[in-house]
Formats: structure tokens, sequence, C-alpha cells
């Protein structure tokens, strides 16, 4: 992990990389305003995302993107006391990190997208309960029919999220858990109520600190890692959890973007979604699965060395989900 972070901090400061951050959300914005200027619903909106996100790359990271075409993708699970079943998501994100095809890292979001009416956007309580707590599930219909007894980890409150999309070509990202929080058990979130965001949190983490708050290192580039180094296995061996996120450059864990511009840099900096690989370790192992799941199936991680598949071997896998992959190759 030690390349990832220095390879990390290079980014953090190559004008190119910000040029092409920039080119690849212009990009997206125009796929976006074209949608809405011919009234595509959420389905086409994101199959052109897709389609412009697909090939975009810059040295060693590129986004490749597919549209898995089927059924929608529902689960069973309880909702309180009650069994229901909803929709899983119409969209996943996965960053991978990978040295000569093996996995150093792998960060997992499920989201679901949903289109303004006017000025706010019409939430499920039951999907939003879902993607906010994954209570054990059953796959009932799409990409994970016949599995069942799934639980994943979503020990960053970023495993699923909601994708606002409005006019003329926006698209905003909050995880379901600050949703929950804003919408107070409302069934429709008013743009208003995402006002209060911007106070509590930042919408991309601009600055330069440590996720466990420890002071900004303004010493040795070189002796910073080695310290990084040194406390990342000391805590390994003290809690049992690779703590590589100790780095202050390590991937931040963004919840809410306020636009696709925060939402590009997030992603193509490793900042979104649930950690489910880190430092060549499996962390969150359903999750994992599933994410590895998505991406054989849409066919974009044919060079990696992905774990064999223990948990969905069984799946009957005909769903309709994109999938959009971020994957930076170390290689030497």
């Amino acid at each position: 992990m030690r390349d990832f972070c220095e390879a990390l901090w290079t980014l953090y400061g190559d004008d190119n990389f910000l040029d092409w951050q920039n080119e690849v959300t212009q990009s997206l914005y125009e796929a976006l305003g074209q949608g809405y200027s011919t009234g595509d619903n959420e389905v086409g909106l994101v199959e052109r995302l897709v389609d412009t996100a697909n090939g975009q790359s810059y040295g060693p990271m590129r986004i490749s993107a597919s549209m898995l075409h089927g059924s929608r993708s529902y689960v069973e699970f309880r909702y309180m006391d009650k069994p229901t079943t909803k929709e899983l998501g119409d969209m996943a994100i996965v960053s991978l990190v990978t040295r000569n095809g093996a996995r150093l890292l792998q960060r997992m979001m499920v989201i679901q997208n949903k289109k303004a009416r006017g000025e706010s956007w019409s939430i499920d309580q039951e999907q939003l309960f879902l993607l906010k707590n994954f209570p054990t599930l059953t796959g009932n219909k799409g990409v994970l029919r016949r599995c069942g007894d799934l639980s994943f980890w979503n020990r960053s409150g970023c495993l699923g999220a909601f994708g606002l999309l409005r006019e003329p070509g926006e698209m905003l990202l909050a995880s379901a858990f600050l949703v929950s929080e804003l919408m107070y058990g409302k069934k429709s979130l008013s743009s208003d109520k995402l006002a209060v965001l911007d106070q509590v949190f930042s919408s991309f983490d601009r600055g330069m600190y440590s996720p466990l708050g420890l002071p900004l290192w303004i010493g040795d580039p070189e002796m910073l890692l080695d310290v990084i180094h040194h406390l990342h296995h000391r805590l390994e061996r003290i809690w049992g959890y690779p703590f590589t996120a100790l780095c202050p450059e390590f991937p931040r864990n963004v919840m809410f973007t306020r636009d696709l511009h925060d939402f590009t840099r997030a992603w193509t900096l490793f900042s979104l979604g649930e950690f489910t690989c880190v430092d060549t370790r499996v962390v969150n192992p359903k999750a994992d699965g599933f994410a590895n799941l998505l991406l054989r199936k849409a066919k974009l991680a044919e060079d990696v060395d992905l774990p064999r598949d223990e948990f969905f071997s069984e799946a009957d896998f005909g769903g309709q989900m994109a999938v959009l992959a971020a994957h930076f190759r170390i290689e030497g």
C-alpha cells in the first residue's frame, strides 16, 4: 500500500490529472444535458453516463463502464417487523487498485438513482431502510436471484447511496445514511434540505488531514511514509484490522457530493463507497463477492486476479444494473 499512497500523493498535485478530471466531468454534464433535453427517464440518463464514462483514462487510471440488461433487481428483507421486497439499486460504483493484477484496494457503492420532480425527489422509505442498514436479505429477482441470507457490512455508512438527478443535467450523490437523517420519515427529499449539508459536511474534502484527527505532517514526506507504515502494522496487530487509512493522503470517506465535479473527483481519488479489500485483505467478504460478481458479469476486470466466488456461485444472474469501475494499476 505504500506504493499506492505515494502514487495518490502524486495525483493530488498533478495539474494534468486535475485537467483530466475536469474533462471527464464536462463530458458527463453534456451527456446528462442531452438526456434531459430529450426527456430520458432514470434508466436512459444512467445509460448515457455509462456510455460517456467508459474508456476515459489518465496514465495508470482507466474508467470502464457497462450496462447489464435484464430485469430490475429486487431483494427480500424485513422492514422493521414485516417482510418486504424492494429494488436493491440500479448502479454500482467500484474503485479498484491493483499491482500486476493483484488487488491492493477495492471499494464499492450501490446507488439508486432518482430523477427530481420539481425541487424534490421521491424516496421510498423501505428502500431507504435497505440502503442504509443492509439487513439480512435474499435475492428475489435480478442480479442476486436465488442468493439468500446475505449480510453486508456498512461500517462507512456509504455502501448504499442515492444519485439525485435534476435539470438541466446535474447529479448529486448522498449516502442513504444522510438521506435518512434529512427526511425524518417523509416521502420526499426537497432540495432545500440539502443546503444543511454544506454547513455540516464539506461536499469534498479539500484539506490534507488524517481521518483519525492526527495533525498535518509538515516534515519530510519519506519520514511520514515510514511513520505511517509503522503505525499501520502496530495497529493491525492490536485491533486486527488494516488501518492504512491513517495515511493523511489515503482516500477519504465522502458521503455527499454537491455536483458532478465533486462526484468525479471523489470517485477517481478512491473516496466513495465501502472498503471491501484493503492492503490485499478482504475486509467485507460478501460485499466484496458481490462487487466481484458485477465486475465479472460486466467484464470490467478481466486482467485482475479476483478471488474465487464463495457466496454467489448459485446466483441466477439476469438483472439490470449499471456498473462503473475506476481502476488504478501499479506496475512493477
